[in-house]
């Protein structure tokens, strides 16, 4: 049975089972679709819990034939992503079909062996005395699971089959990040003198104290050394969508988090004509600097334990891989 499902539809369909507004869900809808693209982006699979698993695979070259001329071409190597649900949602999906047993259909017998002419009735019998009942059974058995079910699929694969694109870019970024030459580095080397390396212990002994001194309010004043700016969060903006606004990267959002609220409030919990802090990068959203990695890191830590007091254990091992791979970025 083949049945189709429209985007509005799937969102309509979400925003019903769960009684958020239309809004919310096409804004879930699209953090789990950038959420499982960058997860095959990375790791080449992305998997759900108690939901099922996504994989990336190669598809090698193959013959094919021209639908419209019936020539024969060539279908170039590509990828797929495959998707195999976990026991629960597949046992719960084929509930309704549990108490259907295969049943093995006798061949009549035969006196002599069939001709051609007979071979083909007894192919076509088992297929007409198979058959009568099971196509109802399946058109009433369609349910709100069944249509999340393929909502999900559809969402996922309409992403991912953009995700591809993006790859080379983001790798010839950090590519690009990583070779330039630390020039803060090499100026003071250049310009030393026998009478200034007698004044170097000095200088440097006035420079350990201010150091120290500074070390022990550099926390506290870490948010206040960013530019901000000031957002009042409109009706169904969650955190994600705001980020991608004022960044125009939506997995910056920790950053705003950070600067307005503590690790005991939820994260998911945001209230509308709310005025938040917005800190400025000191870089831009394609061109992170070390101080931008580093602000992400301890930002997506606090996302990481505000998650965990709130009892969202998955989500916090997510954010706490996250600012593993930020903290990374910092240090190279």
């Amino acid at each position: 049975m083949s049945e189709k499902v429209t985007y509005g539809e799937i969102i309509e369909a979400l925003s019903r089972k769960t009684g958020f507004s239309k809004n919310k869900s096409e804004a879930f809808s699209k953090a789990l679709i950038a959420q499982i693209k960058q997860e095959l982006e990375e790791t080449g699979k992305a998997s759900i819990t108690n939901f099922g698993s996504f994989k990336v695979k190669e598809v090698a070259a193959r013959q094919g034939q021209n639908p419209q001329t019936g020539e024969p071409i060539t279908i170039p190597a590509h990828k797929r992503v495959t998707f195999s649900p976990y026991k629960a949602l597949r046992e719960t999906v084929n509930a309704k079909y549990a108490h259907l047993e295969s049943e093995l259909v006798e061949e009549e017998d035969q006196p002599k062996k069939a001709e051609p002419v007979v071979a083909e009735h007894k192919a076509e019998e088992p297929k007409r005395s198979f058959t009568p009942g099971l196509p109802q059974k399946r058109k009433s058995g369609n349910s709100n699971m069944v249509i999340m079910m393929v909502a999900v699929l559809v969402l996922a694969v309409v992403a991912i089959a953009s995700a591809w694109f993006f790859m080379n870019s983001g790798e010839e970024d950090i590519a690009s990040r990583q070779t330039q030459p630390p020039v803060q580095n090499e100026q003071p080397v250049q310009n030393v003198t026998s009478e200034e390396e007698t004044e170097k212990d000095e200088v440097q002994s006035t420079a350990n104290a201010e150091m120290q001194e500074q070390s022990s309010s550099e926390v506290t004043a870490a948010k206040n050394s960013m530019a901000m700016e000031s957002y009042t969060v409109k009706p169904n903006e969650w955190y994600w969508v705001i980020s991608n606004k004022v960044y125009g990267n939506p997995h910056f959002w920790p950053l705003i988090f950070q600067q307005n609220f503590s690790a005991e409030h939820h994260p998911d919990s945001l209230e509308e004509n709310t005025t938040l802090s917005v800190p400025q990068l000191q870089g831009s959203a394609g061109n992170l600097t070390k101080s931008d990695y580093k602000n992400l890191f301890e930002a997506a830590m606090m996302v990481s334990e505000a998650y965990h007091n709130a009892g969202l254990e998955g989500k916090a091992f997510e954010y706490a891989r996250y600012s593993r791979q930020w903290e990374k970025a910092a240090k190279e």
